[in-house]
């Protein structure tokens, strides 16, 4: 943590050469956390822009307490069964992110759980690159510290991007 002594994770990370990596760390730092929700590092390679200019996404299910999720756009579902903590390939976005909310979702159920908004900006913005949302907090607090963040990982200067985030309702 910033400003502590003492270091919540240390880990040797091997990495195959001539490819880029993206490290995130994800989990809980508490005692006694299970097993399988303990704090730890995972890497994902960057794959270059698409040839034809479209758009990439990936998706990370980064929240702990959260079930495996399905993530719908438009009402159609763009991932399902995504589970902590695994990533998705690239999906290829032809026309880019979608500019519209996304619905989270627990894998099969019809219920929303939380809305993930992509502004006109941030849709129009990351046209043409790679892209990486992240799914981090906790669904399981109150208020919920669930929040999803966009990594633009090809632009010239990769960049974060916090997107408004909400419990449906």
């Amino acid at each position: 943590p910033a400003g502590q002594p003492t270091a919540v994770l240390a880990a040797n990370v091997k990495l195959l050469p001539a490819l880029s990596w993206g490290l995130f760390a994800h989990g809980l730092v508490a005692a006694g956390a299970p097993a399988a929700q303990k704090l730890a590092l995972s890497a994902l390679p960057v794959s270059a822009k698409d040839a034809a200019g479209g758009t990439r996404l990936r998706v990370v299910h980064a929240a702990p307490d959260a079930p495996p999720v399905d993530v719908l756009a438009g009402g159609k579902a763009l991932l399902t069964g995504l589970a902590f903590p695994r990533a998705t390939d690239y999906l290829d976005l032809a026309s880019g992110l979608p500019a519209t909310t996304l619905k989270v979702r627990a894998s099969g159920q019809a219920k929303d759980l939380f809305d993930i908004v992509i502004e006109s900006g941030v849709a129009t913005a990351t046209r043409g690159q790679n892209v990486t949302v992240f799914a981090t907090g906790l669904v399981g607090t109150t208020p919920p510290s669930f929040q999803a963040i966009a990594v633009v990982e090809t632009a010239a200067q990769p960049t974060a991007v916090v997107l408004p985030t909400k419990p449906s309702l």
